[in-house]
């Protein structure tokens, strides 16, 4: 994942992700509201394969420990030809989080991902 990082937001695109893919890690500024992961333009396998879906998951990152999933999985699917927005929980100032991309079209190996425009606001 490539991006640049403000305040309550990182911005970036994904290229050729395999479904385990984990972003970059944003510290969250402790700011009200849910930390919302969108997605831009999808594609499966550089557009060799009709894109429908992919579940995307939230984690906070633990020293020492498992990382926990924050929220539950969320599907999208209007990135084929728009945006997909999910919404995950509020976190709290200083949380190390990322966001993994679980399934593509429902695999879990031999495809990837790449997504135009990814914008994490936290």
């Amino acid at each position: 994942m490539v991006g640049d990082a403000r305040a309550g937001e990182l911005n970036s695109s994904i290229s050729g992700a395999r479904p385990g893919f984990e972003s970059s890690r944003w510290t969250d500024d402790g700011g009200a509201g849910v930390t919302k992961i969108e997605f831009t333009s999808c594609k499966a396998n550089g557009s060799a394969s009709a894109f429908s879906s992919t579940h995307v998951k939230m984690w906070q990152h633990k020293s020492l420990r498992p990382d926990p999933q924050k929220g539950q999985t969320r599907k999208y699917t209007a990135c084929k030809s728009g945006t997909s927005k999910g919404e995950f929980p509020s976190m709290s100032k200083g949380d190390v989080l990322y966001f993994e991309v679980d399934q593509i079209n429902t695999w879990t190996t031999n495809i990837s991902l790449s997504v135009s425009k990814v914008r994490v606001a936290y």
